[in-house]
């Protein structure tokens, strides 16, 4: 995070291990710093527990239904600013 390069984490740990913890404290910090930072979880219930957190498909525009077989593909409009913040990670 402090090299300036960007990307995307991914944390992955048992229950009561202190992860929401740990990405409210890194989002605070990265948009404290005039970054973009943008915490995303796979169901709402998770995506409450963060500070303006929101649920992966509702970030990326992915679709909810999809025929067997089908591969997801991002909704997002170019040059848009939900693209900008994106392409900014």
């Amino acid at each position: 995070i402090e090299c300036g390069e960007g990307g995307l984490l991914f944390l992955d740990a048992p229950g009561g291990t202190g992860k929401t913890f740990l990405i409210n404290l890194l989002s605070a910090q990265t948009q404290k710093d005039k970054k973009v930072a943008i915490a995303v979880a796979s169901s709402g219930i998770a995506a409450t527990l963060f500070d303006d957190g929101r649920t992966a498909h509702s970030v990326l525009q992915l679709p909810l239904n999809l025929a067997h077989g089908e591969t997801p593909v991002c909704n997002i409009t170019k040059n848009s600013e939900r693209c900008r913040n994106v392409s900014a990670l």
